[in-house]
């Protein structure tokens, strides 16, 4: 499913927006990705689908450039310690 949005914007803030971005609606939908993924709304996956990307790293890319970095605390990093002693059989890497 597809939806469009239209805004509704005086012509001259219109035609300055123009001269600076060729693709407008590019640049919204750039927009409304970052901040949903800031905001935990979307998913990279969701991202790399919204904005047509061929793969997880161009979607990293695209997050990487807009700041929108993993959220990745503390508890994530000792999990993921517990998971690797799992894996590695308690053997001290």
């Amino acid at each position: 499913m597809r939806f469009t949005v239209d805004y509704e914007l005086p012509q001259n803030v219109a035609e300055t927006l123009r001269q600076h971005w060729r693709y407008i609606a590019r640049v919204n939908l750039e927009d409304i990705a970052a901040i949903g993924y800031k905001t935990g709304i979307l998913t990279s996956y969701q991202i790399q689908i919204m904005l047509d990307h061929d793969s997880r790293w161009e979607t990293e890319e695209f997050l990487n450039k807009h700041r929108c970095y993993l959220n990745y605390d503390e508890k994530d990093f000792i999990r993921d310690g517990e998971v690797l002693k799992e894996m590695s059989g308690n053997k001290v890497l």
